[in-house]
């Protein structure tokens, strides 16, 4: 059962190893939480844009914190926020993928 650092990697490596925008990570996971009987997601509270979790926020702050995952943020009429893998943040979604593989393919599905 992964985590919700683990389910971040798994989304960005189903992904080629990217996904744009802060509120399509919200919503994929949340579906994915949806779908899935043994996620560890944290609690989900509605928000302008669709469902919102603060512990989702703070799991993409920590992954770019400890360098598992490189924010861009791009300013153009508002900011969009672009988040890829690091080297580092590969070898731990090759971990995540090998210890939780049924996972991975619902979130394969989703992305």
């Amino acid at each position: 059962m992964p985590n919700i650092h683990d389910t971040i990697a798994l989304f960005l490596h189903a992904n080629n190893d990217k996904l744009e925008d802060r509120t399509a990570v919200q919503k994929m996971v949340y579906f994915y939480a949806q779908l899935s009987s043994d996620a560890e997601i944290p609690k989900y509270d509605h928000h302008f844009y669709g469902p919102f979790s603060q512990g989702v926020a703070e799991a993409l702050d920590d992954m770019s914190e400890f360098s598992f995952i490189d924010e861009d943020v791009v300013s153009r009429y508002y900011e969009t926020y672009t988040y890829k893998l690091t080297e580092k943040g590969k070898e731990y979604a090759e971990k995540a993928k090998k210890n939780n593989p049924e996972d991975y393919k619902l979130i394969s599905k989703i992305v």
